[in-house]
C-alpha cells in the first residue's frame, strides 16, 4: 500500500512523508490516513486521487456508517470525471459494493447507487439474473423511504419472470419483506420468508457474504413478523438464525437484530422493564454501527409505546418526538403515523383528549394514503377516544372499520383484535347494548389475550370484565375478575392501574354490603300459658325486646300463634332462653371493658361455656392480612397445643375467612371432604362450628369450636346462638382495638415530644443521628438500623454510591460494624422519593431475587426518605429485620415519617453549618492553589531579539484551566504553548497542570511537534477518568531561519499579520481532536516564515465568546480589525489595545470565561549579531527558572 500510495502521489515529497507518518501512527486501519489524504487532494483540485482516497478510507472502515459516507462522496466525484480509462467498470464495480454497504445503513444512498446500477447494467444487456439482488435490496429500500407503492409493483413485476424455488426468486421475497411488513401483512409475510429462507439454505456454503445475511434476515423478519401479531416468539430453529450467522461473520447488525423480535414481543405485552433492562446493550450495538437510522428508528418507537402503556410519559414522549421529526425528515408516512400515534397515547393519557383526536386522526389520515398497518391501531384508538367523550356514532363507525380489517385475510392479526374486541364491549355497554353480546366480546378478547400469552392485554380485559360483571350485579364473578386482573398486572409489575382497581373493589364491597342489609322480616309465635309461667313476666319482656333488637337471625320462627308443644319442648325452648339470659350478661360484660387482651379472654370464655364446646379459639387479621391466634380455650381450660389448631385452621377456618360466611358441620368424620384431613383424624373430631366476625363486609376474625363427642353435635340453633354472640364480640373488640389505638398514639407523641428535646439539647450531630436512630428503632422494634446522609447536600443521590452511613446500631443500641441494606430498596425510595415499608421480602417478587436480600436474610424492611425544606431528599433511614415473629406495619411506618419530618430540617440546618466550615477552610485551600497556579504561567517576557513577545491571562475561576508558556528548546529553537481545559475550576486546574508537567518532561525527550503532541494526548486520554479534553497549540520558532512550525488540537488558530502585504488570515493548518478525546490521534503541522514586523496573536475562546450587556458578543470580526489597526506598535501594546477594548465591550462585568492572550511580534536583527545575541538565555519552562 505504501508503494502504490508512493506512485499515486507522483513524487510529492510533503504528501508522502505525512502519509507515512499516518499509516505508522494508525495501528488499527488506514482508514482515517487515507480520509485525511482524500481531503487535501479534494483541496488541491486533484480529484482523482481524492476519490481513490475515498474508496480506500471506505473500504477501510469499521462502521458501515462512515463507510457509506466515504464511498459515495468517492462515487460522486468518480461520476464526474471526464474520459477515466475504465470508469465505466469502476463505477459498477464501487456501486455494487455500496449497495450492499449502504442497505439498511443510509436508504436514500442505497435508493440511489442501485437504480444507477441496475441502469448501468441494463445498458450493457446483461440477465436478470445478474442484477436480481440488487433489485432486492432496491425494492426493500423504496419502502424505508416512504415509496411502497413502487415496491410492491416492482417485486410483483419481476415475481412474475422468474422461477419459484430458485435463489432469484428467494432475493425477491426477501427485497418486499419491508412492504409487507409496513402494510401489516404479517400472516403472508411469515409464509413469504420461511419460503425464501428455506430456498437460500442448501446454498449458503456458495453463496456470497451478503447473500447469507439475507438469508439471516429473512429469518429474523419472519420471527418479528410474529411478535408483531403479539404472539410468542423463539419456538423453533428461525430464531436461533441471526445471532449464529452474525457471530460467525462479523455482522454486528444481525446482532443487533436478534434482539429485536424480544423487544417488539415485549412492547405488546406490558414488558417495559425487560425492554429497560436490555436498551444500553442495545443502544451501545448501534453506536457501535454508526446510529443507522432504520436501526434506532425501530427500537425507539418499541420503546417508546412500552414506556407510555407503562406510565413513563416522558420518556415516551422523548422517544416520540424523534420519531415524528425523522418521518418529517424522511417523508415518509409509515414513519409520521407512528410517531402522531404515540404522541395521540401521550395526549390521551394527559386528558388532552383533543390533541389526541388530532393526533390519532393524522395517523389515520396518513395511514390511509400509504396503505401501511398504522391504520388499524391509529383507527381504534381514535375511537377509544370518542367513546370518552360520548361521541358514540363516530366511535362505532371505526371500530367498524377497524374489527373488519383486524379480522381480514390480509390483515388479520390476534393483537389488534382484543383491543378491539374490549372497545367495542365498552362501546355497547355505553349505549346500554345486549348484555350477552357483551359478556361473549370480552370473553373473545380475553381468549385471545390466554392464547397468545399478553398479561398486559388479559388485565385490562378481566378489568373490563370485572365492571361489567359489577354492572349486572354478578358481584361474585366481578371479584374473580378483579382478581385475575391483578395476577395479570403482576406478572409485569405493572402499578398504573392499582388505583382503578382499587376504586373497582371498593365499588363491588359496596355493593355486596347494600344486598346483605336487606333482611327478611321474621314473626315469633304467641307464647302458651305454661310458658309464661315457667318465666317472670318482667324478665320474658326484656328477653323479648333484646331477641327482637339484637338477634334477628335467631332461628324462631314469630307468628301469631305456635301449636302445642310438649314438656320436652318446653325444656328445650327454656334452655335456649337460658342460653340467651347468657348472650345478655355476656354482651354487658364485654361492653364494660377496653382493655383489648381481657375483651379477647371473657369473649372466649363466654362462648366456649354457653356453645358447651369441647375446645374453641379465636383469631384475629393483622394489618397485613394474616390470621393469627389470639386466645385458646378448652371446656376444663386445659392447655392445648397451640400448633394442632393452627394445623387445622389452614385447612377448615380458610373457607370461612375466603367466603365470609359461618360454617357448621355436624359430623366431621362422615363429611367426604374434611374426613380425610390428618387434623380432623389426629384430634378425633366431630362437630365443628366457625364464625366470622365481621366489621361491615369485612372479615376481621373468626372464632372456632369443636366438640368430640359422637351423640352431642352442634345444632343450628348453636350456630344461630355464636353468630349473635360473635356480633357482639365484633363491635367490642373494634371498641378495645381504637382504645388500644388511641393510647398507642398517645405513647408516640410523648415519645416525638421527648424527641424533640433530645434535638433542642444535643450538639453534635453524629450524636443526634445516633439518638434519631434509636427512637425509630425502638419504635418499630427492628433489629438493626441504619442513617444514610447525602454525600453532596446540594445533589439529590440517585443510588446508593451517593449516600454515606453516618449512624448505625442494633436494638440494643450498640454500634454495627458492617453495612446489611438492601440496595435495591434504598434505589427504589431514592427513585420514587417515597417511604417503603416491605413486610415480607419473599413476597416482593422484584426485591426477593436480589443478592443482598437473599444474602443477609432479610425479612422485614422499611426504608424512609429524609427530606429537606424545598423537598429535596438529603439522606434515608433504613431498618430491618429477619424476625418472622413481628413484621413492620403500615402504622408503624407512619410514625418513621413523622419523625423523619421532625429531624429533617435539623439535620439539613446541622449539616450546612459544617459545610459553611469546610467552605471556609476550602476557600483558603483554593486560594492557595490559585497562587500556585499563578506561579506556573510565565511572569516575564522572553529575551530573543528577534521576537518581541508578551503574555496574558484571567482566570474566570478561582483556579482556571487556561494555560500557556514559552521555553527554550536549544540555543536557536524556541518553543510557545497555550490551551484551554473544557470547562474551569479545580478539575480544569489540574489538568492544566498535569498539562505542564507532561510538556516539561516530553521536552527533555523529544520536544518536536508531533511528538509532544502525541504524548500531550496520551497523557490526557488515558491518565483521566473523567472525560476532560484540552484545545492545544504548540509552535515552535526557528530562530536562524525564521520560520514558524504550528500544530493545533481543536484550538483556535492564531491570527497571522504578513507586514509585507498587508494581510490578515488565521494560520492554515488543519485541525484535529482536543487532547483528551480519541487515543493515538494524529496531529498536522504547518511551517510558515517570518518577516520583521509580522505579528502572531494566540488566543483562547474566553476573548471571542465574551459579551456586553446588551448581549451581544465580541466576535472574531472585532479582534481582527484591532489587530490590524494596532499592528504597527509593539507587542505589549497591542496586547494592551486588545485589553482594553475587550474591557470596555463587557461593561466591566466578570469574565464569563478564562481568557488568555500570546502576543508576538517578529523584529529584524542585523546578520553580524544573530550568532551571539540570537542564543536564547531563559532556560527550559518557567518550572525551571523557579
Amino acid at each position: 500500500r505504501e508503494e502504490r500510495r508512493r506512485r499515486s502521489l507522483g513524487g510529492d515529497d510533503e504528501l508522502m512523508a505525512r502519509a507515512r507518518a499516518l499509516s505508522a501512527a494508525h495501528l488499527d486501519g488506514l482508514a482515517e490516513p487515507a480520509s485525511v489524504l482524500a481531503w487535501h487532494f479534494k483541496h488541491g483540485r486533484d480529484r482523482v486521487k481524492a476519490m481513490q482516497y475515498l474508496f480506500t478510507a471506505g473500504d477501510e472502515a469499521s462502521v458501515r456508517m462512515e463507510s457509506t459516507q466515504l464511498m459515495h462522496e468517492g462515487l460522486q466525484l468518480l461520476e464526474g470525471l471526464v474520459n477515466l480509462p475504465g470508469q465505466s467498470d469502476l463505477l459498477d464495480t464501487r456501486r455494487r459494493q455500496l449497495a450492499w454497504v449502504s442497505y439498511m445503513i443510509h436508504p436514500f444512498i442505497c435508493v440511489e447507487t442501485n437504480e444507477k446500477l441496475i441502469r448501468s447494467l441494463q445498458q450493457r444487456q446483461l440477465p436478470l439474473t445478474d442484477t436480481i439482488e440488487f433489485e432486492s435490496i432496491l425494492i426493500s429500500s423504496y419502502t424505508m423511504i416512504g415509496r411502497n407503492g413502487e415496491a410492491l409493483q416492482r417485486a410483483r413485476e419481476l415475481l412474475r419472470q422468474l422461477s419459484p424455488d430458485t435463489v432469484p426468486f428467494a432475493l425477491i421475497l426477501f427485497g418486499r419483506l419491508n412492504a409487507l411488513l409496513t402494510r401489516g401483512e404479517f400472516r403472508q409475510l411469515i409464509t413469504e420468508m420461511e419460503t425464501a429462507a428455506t430456498i437460500l439454505k442448501p446454498h449458503l456454503e456458495t453463496l456470497p457474504r451478503q447473500l447469507i445475511w439475507a438469508y439471516a434476515f429473512c429469518c429474523f423478519i419472519r420471527e418479528d413478523a410474529i411478535a408483531w401479531l403479539g404472539e410468542p416468539v423463539g419456538r423453533d430453529h428461525f430464531a436461533e438464525v441471526p445471532r449464529a450467522i452474525g457471530e460467525g461473520h462479523d455482522f454486528l447488525d444481525l446482532i443487533f437484530w436478534s434482539y429485536y423480535p424480544e423487544v417488539v414481543r415485549n412492547s405488546l405485552t406490558g414488558g417495559y422493564l425487560e425492554i429497560k433492562a436490555v436498551s444500553d446493550e442495545i443502544f451501545s450495538l448501534i453506536k457501535k454501527m454508526g446510529r443507522p437510522i432504520q436501526h434506532e428508528n425501530r427500537f425507539q418507537i418499541c420503546l417508546a409505546y412500552a414506556a407510555i402503556e407503562h406510565g413513563e410519559l416522558e420518556e415516551g414522549a422523548h422517544y416520540a418526538d424523534k420519531v415524528v421529526a425523522l418521518g418529517a425528515r424522511m417523508q415518509n408516512k409509515h414513519q409520521q403515523a407512528s410517531g402522531f400515534i404515540l404522541q395521540g397515547m401521550i395526549h390521551e393519557q394527559r386528558n388532552h383528549l383533543d390533541d389526541a383526536i388530532f393526533a390519532f386522526g393524522e395517523a389515520v389520515r396518513l395511514s390511509r394514503e400509504s396503505e401501511t398497518d398504522q391504520l388499524l391501531p391509529a383507527m381504534y384508538r381514535l375511537a377509544g377516544v370518542h367513546l370518552r367523550r360520548q361521541q358514540l356514532e363516530e366511535a362505532e363507525a371505526l371500530l367498524d372499520e377497524a374489527y373488519e380489517l383486524a379480522t381480514g385475510l390480509r390483515l388479520e392479526n390476534p393483537y389488534h383484535q382484543i383491543q378491539i374486541l374490549r372497545l367495542q364491549a365498552r362501546l355497547e355497554m355505553a349505549c346500554n347494548g345486549e348484555p350477552d353480546q357483551i359478556e361473549a366480546k370480552l370473553k373473545r378478547a380475553r381468549n385471545l389475550a390466554l392464547e397468545t400469552q399478553n398479561p398486559f392485554q388479559l388485565g385490562l380485559t378481566a378489568q373490563t370484565l370485572a365492571k361489567f360483571y359489577a354492572d349486572q350485579a354478578r358481584l361474585d364473578v366481578a371479584q374473580q375478575e378483579l382478581d385475575a386482573a391483578r395476577q395479570a398486572y403482576a406478572q409485569i409489575r405493572y402499578r398504573k392501574a392499582e388505583r382503578a382497581l382499587q376504586e373497582l373493589k371498593a365499588w363491588i364491597r359496596q355493593q355486596q354490603s347494600q344486598l346483605a342489609q336487606q333482611s327478611v322480616s321474621v314473626q315469633l309465635p304467641l307464647l302458651q300459658d305454661e310458658t309464661k309461667r315457667m318465666v317472670r313476666p318482667d324478665t320474658a319482656l326484656e328477653l323479648g325486646y333484646r331477641i327482637v333488637e339484637m338477634l334477628q337471625h335467631l332461628n324462631l320462627n314469630l307468628g301469631e300463634s305456635l301449636p302445642a308443644v310438649s314438656s320436652g319442648d318446653l325444656r328445650e325452648l327454656s334452655e335456649r332462653l337460658q342460653k340467651v339470659e347468657r348472650v345478655n350478661q355476656f354482651s354487658q360484660l364485654i361492653m364494660q371493658s377496653l382493655d383489648l387482651q381481657l375483651v379477647l379472654h371473657n369473649i372466649m370464655d363466654y362462648v366456649v361455656d354457653i356453645a358447651k364446646a369441647d375446645r374453641g379459639l379465636l383469631m384475629l387479621r393483622d394489618e397485613q392480612g394474616g390470621l393469627s391466634i389470639q386466645v385458646v380455650r378448652t371446656r376444663e381450660n386445659e392447655a392445648l397445643p397451640q400448633a394442632q389448631l393452627l394445623k387445622f385452621s389452614k385447612t377448615f377456618t380458610q373457607k370461612v375467612i375466603e367466603s365470609g360466611r359461618s360454617l357448621w358441620v355436624a359430623d366431621a368424620q362422615a363429611d367426604s371432604e374434611l374426613a380425610q384431613q390428618a387434623s380432623i383424624m389426629a384430634m378425633d373430631l366431630r362437630t365443628i362450628i366457625c364464625v366470622p366476625l365481621r366489621r361491615d363486609m369485612e372479615v376481621i376474625g373468626l372464632i372456632y369450636l369443636d366438640r368430640q363427642a359422637i351423640n352431642d353435635t352442634f345444632s343450628q340453633q348453636d350456630l344461630d346462638l355464636v353468630e349473635s354472640m360473635a356480633t357482639f364480640a365484633t363491635i367490642s373488640l373494634v371498641n378495645a382495638k381504637l382504645h388500644a389505638q388511641i393510647q398507642e398514639r398517645n405513647a408516640h407523641l410523648q415519645m416525638l415530644n421527648d424527641l424533640s428535646r433530645a434535638i433542642s439539647t444535643t450538639l453534635v450531630f453524629s450524636e443526634l443521628l445516633n439518638k434519631v436512630l434509636g427512637f425509630c428503632l425502638k419504635l418499630t422494634q427492628a433489629e438493626i438500623g441504619y442513617i444514610f446522609i447525602s454525600r453532596d447536600i446540594n445533589t439529590e443521590p440517585a443510588g446508593f454510591e451517593q449516600l454515606e452511613c453516618q449512624a448505625s446500631q442494633d436494638s440494643q443500641g450498640r454500634p454495627l460494624e458492617a453495612v446489611q441494606v438492601s440496595q435495591s430498596v434504598i434505589r427504589k425510595v431514592l427513585s420514587e422519593k417515597q417511604a417503603l415499608c416491605v413486610v415480607d421480602m419473599a413476597e416482593e417478587e422484584a426485591l426477593a431475587a436480589q443478592k443482598s436480600v437473599m444474602a443477609l436474610d432479610l425479612r422485614s424492611v422499611m426504608c424512609v426518605p429524609i427530606f429537606g425544606r424545598s423537598e429535596q431528599v438529603l439522606g434515608l433511614i433504613h431498618v430491618s429485620s429477619q424476625a418472622v415473629s413481628y413484621t413492620f406495619t403500615e402504622r408503624d411506618l407512619s410514625l418513621m415519617e413523622s419523625i423523619i419530618r421532625q429531624v429533617g430540617l435539623d439535620i439539613e440546618n446541622r449539616h450546612l453549618m459544617e459545610l459553611r466550615k469546610k467552605q471556609e477552610l476550602f476557600d483558603q485551600e483554593l486560594a492557595l492553589a490559585r497562587n500556585i497556579q499563578t506561579s506556573m504561567l510565565p511572569d516575564y517576557s522572553p529575551d530573543i531579539p528577534s521576537l518581541d513577545i508578551t503574555g496574558f491571562s484571567q482566570q474566570a475561576a478561582a483556579v482556571g484551566g487556561d494555560y500557556y508558556d514559552y521555553f527554550k528548546i536549544s540555543d536557536f529553537e524556541f518553543g510557545l504553548a497555550i490551551g484551554d481545559v473544557n470547562g474551569h475550576g479545580i478539575s480544569a486546574g489540574l489538568l492544566m497542570s498535569m498539562a505542564k508537567s507532561c510538556l516539561f518532561v516530553q521536552g527533555k525527550i523529544d520536544p518536536s511537534v508531533g511528538a509532544v503532541m502525541s504524548a500531550l494526548n496520551g497523557m490526557i486520554f488515558g491518565g483521566t477518568k473523567e472525560r476532560l479534553f484540552m484545545t492545544f497549540i504548540y509552535s515552535i520558532f526557528d530562530l536562524q531561519n525564521q520560520t514558524m512550525t504550528l500544530s493545533s488540537a481543536g484550538h483556535h488558530l492564531p491570527y497571522h499579520y504578513s507586514a509585507r502585504d498587508g494581510a490578515l488570515k488565521p494560520v492554515q493548518v488543519k485541525p484535529t481532536y482536543p487532547l483528551g478525546v480519541r487515543d493515538k490521534a494524529r496531529f498536522t503541522e504547518v511551517t510558515i516564515e517570518l518577516h520583521p514586523d509580522d505579528v502572531l496573536v494566540y488566543y483562547t475562546d474566553g476573548i471571542i465568546e465574551a459579551h456586553s450587556p446588551e448581549g451581544e458578543e465580541f466576535g472574531f470580526e472585532r479582534m481582527e480589525d484591532l489587530i490590524v489597526r494596532n499592528c504597527q506598535h509593539s507587542a505589549a501594546e497591542i496586547q494592551q489595545a486588545l485589553l482594553q477594548a475587550y474591557t470596555e465591550f463587557v461593561g466591566g462585568a466578570e469574565p464569563e470565561d478564562d481568557m488568555t492572550l500570546v502576543v508576538v511580534k517578529a523584529r529584524e536583527v542585523k546578520k553580524e549579531s544573530v550568532p551571539e545575541r540570537q542564543k536564547l538565555k531563559t532556560g527550559f519552562l518557567t518550572l525551571i527558572n523557579r
